[in-house]
């Protein structure tokens, strides 16, 4: 990732937002080595897989704020992820080259209702066949058992 590049964008979008004005934007997604948010070598592959015959059409919505990437090394779930109290359902991609595994891990683990789920995929796959299916339904069990439906008004 060009990183340096990165920074730069990230500086001007944020004096552009203190100035009113319009957010200069970065792709979302991109190759290793492009100016782009996330450039894990499986980014820009699984992103043109996601959007399959539309890739062209939707290439222009493949954008973010530049400044995200001057907040981004700040981010930390798992700093606060001991404070949450509800039921929690935390889904994980073993091969995630954005949020490793075992980061993710390790911060849904501070969760004291928290239900951990790994999936042997890469960050992006869990919107695609054969993952979908299974992560959705793990989703709808965790659902039922902690948002019964006998117990929903009308």
């Amino acid at each position: 990732m060009r990183r340096d590049l990165l920074i730069v964008a990230g500086v001007r979008d944020q004096i552009r937002a203190i100035a009113g004005r319009q957010p200069y934007r970065v792709p979302a997604v991109g190759h290793p080595g492009d100016v782009a948010m996330m450039t894990s070598p499986d980014a820009a592959p699984m992103a043109e897989r996601l959007a399959g015959d539309r890739y062209e059409e939707l290439l222009p919505e493949n954008d973010v704020a530049a400044r995200i990437a001057l907040r981004v090394p700040f981010y930390s779930p798992g700093r606060r992820a001991h404070k949450i109290t509800a039921p929690t359902l935390v889904q994980i991609a073993e091969r995630d080259s954005v949020t490793p595994c075992d980061v993710a891990v390790k911060a849904a683990r501070r969760i004291a209702n928290g239900e951990i789920r790994t999936y042997d995929c890469q960050h992006f796959e869990p919107y695609l066949e054969p993952y979908f299916g299974t992560i959705v339904a793990d989703q709808i069990a965790f659902l039922d058992k902690h948002v019964p439906t006998d117990t929903l008004p009308g």
